[in-house]
Parts: structure tokens; sequence; C-alpha cells
């Protein structure tokens, strides 16, 4: 991701229109955490609405806020470029999203039960409360989360400077009161900034609330790129045909174990079997646990996530992926796949639609390119937030 924002330009066809799209979209962003604060205003239980919006979140914003938090812009740039670069192989990384939902299921919904009955708000409440409430158990979790969270919110916040330094590339520095702040220090500031005052003034409310909009852009990407993949190879037909013909065969089949390959069996089923649990009991989405409203709602929103992720995966970044090898010969570049045009494989994506979605939409589909473009920092938002939150408590 932070390659793609460092290296990619805003096309001088989309005009303005990633400039609006950003700015309306970080204005919503803040006017979701002011409803936030105008509701939690009438909370009973300061500390519960705060950090866990009340234990009463309903199934469809429970659902978008443990996908927006659990996939961040890895899911529709990096997982193209995978399957630009090694084939077929990497579709297997979809087996975690069902292993995961089977965690949020069984795991998720006894956390959430024996959370509401005594009174957790965070996990270190009940890891505490079976090993003994000592200063030194309690110090430990709260480590352990920090060094779980501290990076990967880094890197997200990163991610939002880079995208500011891509969208205002003609602007090669700023100078206040002497001092030289780049594009890129502007971003991480303006993210840092709105992502503290949303989080700061509307707790879990806000943060979920957010999480259900930047949910709903991220999944419509997936959905529509693949969309636009097929409409540049002529539908389904040509699709399967002409990837079927002009891939060589070794990009249409799984490597064996033991395979030098990256994606070989062993190395996806250990990632499916290990990150997808690790990714669910992270801080940031226990505490989601404790904030559904019932074990209907956690079962019902680990159903949607088993259901829809794949779905927006196997049906749209990953037919980017192996459509983008066809419509964008690779070559290499110091022994390593890069795009035609000698971008990296991540930007598959960005070139289908910024190719496509004008030609498929017109004026809407410029607009949609702007959207998406914007999509990447949401995603990235989507797991600062959350992860930030967590912290927080």
């Amino acid at each position: 991701m932070l390659d793609l924002l460092a290296t990619g330009k805003i096309p001088p066809s989309l005009g303005a229109w990633p400039y609006i799209v950003l700015a309306l979209y970080l204005t919503g962003l803040l006017g979701l955490g002011a409803l936030s604060l105008l509701k939690g205003r009438r909370a009973v239980h300061a500390e519960t609405d705060y950090y866990l919006a009340g234990r009463g979140q309903g199934v469809i914003v429970t659902s978008l806020t443990i996908m927006a938090t659990y996939f961040s812009s890895f899911a529709i740039l990096t997982f193209p470029g995978w399957m630009y670069e090694g084939g077929v192989a990497p579709m297997l990384y979809a087996l975690n999203l069902p292993v995961a939902a089977a965690a949020i299921y069984l795991l998720g919904n006894r956390i959430r039960r024996i959370g509401r009955k005594r009174g957790y708000i965070t996990p270190a409440d009940m890891v505490t409360d079976y090993y003994g409430d000592s200063s030194t158990v309690r110090g430990l979790v709260a480590l352990t989360g920090a060094l779980y969270v501290i990076p990967y919110v880094v890197m997200q916040i990163k991610g939002g400077g880079l995208l500011a330094d891509g969208l205002f590339r003609e602007i090669e520095h700023l100078t206040v009161f002497g001092w030289r702040i780049t594009m890129e220090d502007v971003g991480v500031a303006a993210l840092s900034l709105v992502t503290m005052v949303y989080v700061i003034i509307g707790g879990m409310r806000s943060v979920a609330w957010t999480d259900v909009m930047q949910g709903i852009i991220l999944l419509s990407a997936m959905v529509l790129s693949g969309v636009a993949v097929m409409y540049a190879l002529e539908g389904p037909s040509g699709y399967f045909s002409r990837v079927s013909s002009e891939l060589d065969g070794a990009l249409l089949t799984v490597p064996d174990p033991g395979d030098a390959n990256p994606h070989n069996v062993w190395k996806l089923l250990t990632f499916c079997a290990f990150a997808s649990l690790a990714s669910i009991i992270q801080p940031a989405q226990w505490m989601r646990f404790y904030a559904a409203r019932d074990s209907s709602t956690l079962r019902r929103s680990a159903i949607a996530f088993s259901t829809i992720l794949p779905v927006c995966f196997i049906f749209g970044v990953f037919l980017v992926g192996l459509g983008g090898r066809v419509l964008y010969e690779p070559q290499f570049i110091e022994s390593k796949i890069h795009l035609t045009d000698g971008s990296k494989v991540d930007q598959v994506l960005i070139h289908v639609i910024q190719d496509y979605f004008p030609e498929m939409f017109g004026t809407i589909g410029i607009v949609l390119v702007a959207l998406i473009l914007v999509a990447v920092m949401a995603a990235s938002m989507s797991t600062a937030d959350s992860n930030l939150h967590a912290l927080s408590a």
C-alpha cells in the first residue's frame, strides 16, 4: 500500500474530484463523531457507553465494524497484486475468512456473554479476573496489546500521509514559521487529528459508525473492481477464455507442499489457521464482542462475515489479479515482476479502475475512481481508529 501511495499520481482526467471526495469524506467522519457525542450524553453508564457503545450494537453495525477492523487496504491492493504475481494459489487465503468467522461464532459469543455478565470492558478485565487481579498481569496484557496495536496504527497513519503526497504532488512543501513541511507530513498530521477527534469525542459508537461507512466503501470497491475487469475482457466468457489461454499453466495451479513458491499449500494453510485466529482476538475485535447487543447479533454477524467477505474477495479483487495479468503484460525489473508501465503489482486494481470506470460509467465512473482512491485511506482509518480506541481503554 505504501509503495502505491508514494509513487501513484492522480490522473489529470480525474480533475478536482479526488479532493472533493476527500473533503466530503473527512467531513462525514467528523459529523458522525459529533452525532455519537450527542447520543452518548444521554447514557446512564458513561464508561460502558464510551468504550462499548452501551453494549447495544445491532447486527449491521457489528458486522461491518468487525469486517472493517479485520481487513485494511491490504485487501484491495496487496491481494490482487499477489494474484497478479502468483496466479490462483493466493485465492486459498480466502479460507482464513470462514476460520475467523467460526472463531467469532464460537469464541466471540462466549467472550460477549461472560463480558456482559461480569461487566468486563477490556481484554485485561477478563484475563485478570481469571488469573488474579494483579497489577503485573494487567500490565502484561496492556503491554501485549500495545505491542500489537502501535506498529499497526503507525503503518496505517503513514499510508494517509503518502496518499496526501500523491493527491497534492504538485505542492513540494509548505513553509510555516520557517519550518519546511512536506505534504506527507500534512497528511499524517491531518489523518491523525481527524481520527483522534472522532475517537475521543464519540468513543466506540463513533468508531463503529465510521467503520460502517468505510466498510461499505471498501466492499463496494472490491466488487466493482471485479465488474470492471470483466467488462475489460468482454464478459465472463471472454474473461475465462483469455485467462485460460493466455496465462501460463503454472499460474492456474496451486504449488505443491515444499515448493519454493511463497504461496505453496503449507504456507497458505498455516496463514489461514493462525493469522485469522490471531486477528480475531486482537484487542479491538475483543471489545467488539463485548459491544454486541446479544448472542443472536454476534452469531448473525459471524455468518455475514463468512459470506460477504469471501464473495467480495473471490468475485472482486481475485478476479482483478488474474484479469490484470492478461490486461497488463508483466515485465521484470531487477528480477521482480512489475506491471507494463513499471508500476508495482499492488497497483493493478488502481490501474483497472482508472482505465475502465470512466468508460463504463462516464462522469459517475470518474467519481467512483476518486471514491476508491479515498477508500485506500478509508481502509487504513478503519483499522487505525479501532486500534486507537482499544489502546485508550
